[in-house]
């Protein structure tokens, strides 16, 4: 597998969940641990895609079988954590990274955060072009909105049940029910479907028993 069949690979397998796809960009534009066969054995190959077993990488990091720089270990650890594998202190991670690896670290907490940084899977428009731009009608989009918020209040019901079936189907715990309904939100936010306040409140709280949505 070439290098560049690898990162294909990478990309492919974490589309569509903005943490592991910020995780995978940041190791990749990172450039150090892909060349490395001791922590490319963490990476799990299938048909067309490629997954890095970030958990296992960084106990190994922390029990000293990788060793290398401080930089390259912040970064490693910065990059698990985005994957939801490894819990770090920012101020302790952070310090000491170079200019380069911190504007890095910058384009993958905003990919993470929903605005995309790194290149997605199989994308062959250049990084800075142009997307084409597209118009929706007012009634779609709110009844759009309208949908997306219903969609959120319906996960809020029973997280523990839908939570563990979205799981399942993402195939790893990174992006859970309150990822997904934050993302609702702020898409139905950017239709116009919500104000600003709502958007910004993150908790999502339920109505207590007995209570209604209405006056």
């Amino acid at each position: 597998m070439t290098d560049d069949d690898l990162t294909a690979a990478l990309r492919a397998c974490a589309a569509g969940l903005y943490p592991l796809e910020a995780a995978a960009g940041l190791i990749i534009a990172h450039g150090t641990w892909l060349t490395r066969d001791d922590f490319t054995c963490f990476i799990e190959h299938h048909t067309g895609t490629a997954a890095i077993d970030w958990e296992a990488a960084a106990a190994a990091l922390e029990t000293g079988c990788l060793p290398c720089s401080g930089g390259e270990r912040r970064m490693l650890q910065l990059a698990a954590s985005l994957a939801g594998q490894a819990p770090v202190i920012l101020g302790d991670a952070i310090t000491g990274i170079d200019d380069r690896n911190t504007r890095l670290l910058v384009q993958a907490i905003l990919h993470a955060s929903g605005q995309r940084q790194f290149p997605s899977a199989g994308a062959t428009q250049p990084r800075g072009a142009a997307m084409p731009s597209m118009t929706l009608d007012a009634g779609d989009a709110a009844e759009l909105a309208e949908m997306l918020s219903l969609l959120s209040q319906w996960l809020g019901r029973d997280p523990a049940r839908l939570g563990a079936s979205l799981e399942d189907f993402a195939g790893h715990p990174a992006y859970g029910t309150q990822h997904l309904r934050d993302d609702l939100d702020r898409f139905v936010f950017l239709l116009d479907g919500s104000d600003e306040e709502q958007f910004l409140t993150t908790d999502h709280d339920e109505p207590a028993e007995g209570e209604t949505n209405g006056n």
